[in-house]
């Protein structure tokens, strides 16, 4: 069964545009990592500071896998303490 991902990154303002980029190139690493589906980034259209990454994930084991990735480690390390929110949810993929 896939595993869907919603994560929002609610960015202070001041690190939006430095962070942006970090989950661009986040998004660069992670569409090549074992098992990845579906990874893209989405901007709020009326908070420009608010960003969504939506993934899937062919197992959980994929996912964890990812989650262990350098990229992926080195991004929450770095830009962790700028965000003003972090929320992740996973999803079971019905249909």
């Amino acid at each position: 069964m896939s595993i869907a991902v919603v994560a929002l990154f609610k960015v202070r303002p001041e690190y939006a545009e430095e962070t942006e980029q970090a989950l661009r190139k986040l998004v660069e690493f992670s569409v090549n990592d074992t098992g990845n589906e579906f990874y893209s980034l989405q901007q709020d259209q009326q908070d420009t500071t608010t960003f969504y990454m939506l993934e899937r994930w062919a197992s959980q084991e994929a996912l964890d896998k990812h989650e262990q990735q350098p990229h992926f480690v080195d991004f929450i390390n770095k830009y962790e303490d700028k965000f003003e929110a972090l929320e992740i949810t996973k999803l079971n993929t019905l249909a």
